[in-house]
């Protein structure tokens, strides 16, 4: 993988001003979410206001756990989309909603905790 690894967090749980997003593993800053936009910080275009710069430090972070619940959840579904037919052919019958929500939810709560991660628990 490419990336830094993580997982990352933010400065002060996205609340710090710095914007600093750090991973963990290497304790190295990887990103840093700004309160400016434009070419370069001496020439803005515009500010960003402080409560979303804090949002966008706290998604950053979230990225290697977003990640992290997406790729085996994009497996697993490949799988369970190729399986299913083959079950219910084993089977003699079709698969009832009860097989299909054990199977979900694992990856569920993977990605209800990446999301968490991201948003502090206040989804948009």
């Amino acid at each position: 993988m490419a990336h830094t690894p993580g997982p990352w967090q933010a400065c002060g749980d996205g609340n710090c001003s710095c914007g600093q997003v750090w991973s963990r593993p290497a304790d190295q800053p990887v990103a840093r979410a700004n309160t400016v936009w434009g070419d370069d910080l001496e020439h803005p275009y515009g500010e960003i206001p402080a409560e979303e710069m804090h949002a966008n430090a706290r998604l950053i972070a979230a990225a290697p756990d977003l990640l992290e619940a997406c790729l085996p959840l994009d497996a697993q579904l490949t799988m369970a989309l190729s399986s299913f037919g083959a079950a219910e052919r084993a089977l003699g019958g079709p698969l009832t909603d009860e097989d299909a929500v054990t199977v979900s939810i694992g990856l569920l709560r993977a990605i209800r905790a990446a999301i968490a991660k991201a948003t502090q628990g206040t989804e948009d």
